[in-house]
């Protein structure tokens, strides 16, 4: 699959869903190994291409800008910045009114915006950090491969904080 996507880039270098998914290829391996630094510059690459696409719908453009987030986070880089923008999206394309697609990414930026805090120096992010996760376990189905890896960090991160966990039925 990564070799179609780098013929179909190669014939045409401004495809955004090919460039966004060879990106998530180089993040996600099934080896095991990633190139976070490959998969950040493509999803960049993308994130750019997409904000100007027009056959891209608005809710992909920001699921293309999580997955920049995520790659970015990855590879060490600062995300908080692309998260807050993909939020901001978010809130804007749905005016309030969403539907389950859209929770779905608003609980994937909750996601990557706790793992960002839940190493922080203070207090006050890491709390912060547990209330994002609380939402993210809230909204994302328990069926979800990510669900309980979330669980598992939220109960980390609760007990570092002091802070009671709620349990998986909670």
């Amino acid at each position: 699959a990564v070799g179609a996507l780098r013929e179909a880039i190669r014939l045409k270098p401004a495809l955004t869903l090919a460039l966004a998914h060879l990106g998530i290829a180089h993040l996600i391996h099934p080896s095991g190994t990633r190139d976070v630094g490959n998969a950040s510059k493509f999803l960049k690459e993308a994130a750019a291409l997409a904000a100007k696409d027009s056959t891209i719908s608005p809710l992909d453009r920001i699921a293309i800008e999580i997955n920049a987030g995520v790659a970015e986070l990855a590879a060490g880089g600062e995300a908080e910045a692309i998260f807050s923008q993909a939020l901001n999206a978010l809130t804007a394309t749905t005016k309030g009114s969403r539907q389950q697609s859209d929770n779905a990414l608003a609980a994937a930026i909750d996601y990557n915006r706790a793992l960002l805090l839940e190493n922080s120096s203070t207090a006050n992010a890491r709390r912060n950090a547990v209330q994002m996760l609380e939402r993210y376990l809230g909204t994302a189905s328990p069926a979800s491969a990510w669900w309980q890896i979330g669980y598992e960090r939220y109960v980390r991160l609760c007990k570092a904080a002091g802070i009671q966990p709620k349990s998986e039925e909670q």
